[in-house]
């Protein structure tokens, strides 16, 4: 993968982010690891689940996995990897891939169909270590959809080039769409990690 242009020049060396991880596994005892984050585009689902589950076994289970809809048209292109121009396209991609992975990190045998993506009795083994399963943190800036996806489905939210003005207003949707959500998701803690430009 290729750098972001807000962060460098395409042209910088940058290291793919799950092999890095798994090498920071092996070394590290008591990091955190994550990406910020993986999109959704760049890895099947339910290879993603078997991913995040084996770093987590090397790292004796501090993964959390990062995942957003993907918005970096050049580097989709550059790599060969179908771009869906609409954003709510994207974004209900990363809702089920999401919705699999868990499927994937909690099912003995997992068959999926969904509008994006399918398995059909799929194994993962070994399961993740971490308890009820690794946590799961979302990026993106949309309000309406990747805030409401983040509130139903995810542990943490990536809050992407906001000032802190912006951050507040963000958290505040979150806080809605964290209401609106409380009977379907379970009293995991939530939390927010925001990027903001110098």
């Amino acid at each position: 993968m290729i750098q972001i242009p807000r962060v460098g020049a395409p042209e910088e060396p940058f290291l793919e982010g799950w092999t890095v991880l798994a090498a920071l596994a092996a070394v590290t005892s008591r990091i955190r690891l994550a990406t910020l984050a993986t999109a959704v585009g760049y890895r099947n689902p339910a290879h993603l689940a078997k991913i995040a589950a084996s770093i987590g076994l090397i790292s004796r289970g501090r993964p959390t996995l990062g995942i957003g809809a993907g918005f970096f048209e050049g580097e989709y292109r550059q790599n060969g990897w179908e771009f869906p121009p609409r954003p709510a396209t994207r974004i209900r991609r990363m809702e089920e891939a999401v919705r699999l992975i868990l499927k994937m990190w909690t099912e003995p045998r997992t068959t999926f169909h969904g509008r994006y993506f399918h398995v059909e009795d799929a194994i993962l083994e070994p399961k993740p270590m971490q308890k009820p399963r690794p946590p799961i943190m979302i990026a993106g800036g949309g309000e309406r959809m990747t805030l409401r996806a983040a509130a139903r489905l995810a542990d943490a939210y990536n809050i992407v080039d906001c000032d802190i003005v912006e951050v507040r207003h963000k958290l505040a949707v979150l806080r809605r769409h964290l209401r609106a959500a409380i009977t379907t998701r379970s009293k995991r803690p939530h939390s927010a990690l925001a990027t903001c430009p110098r």
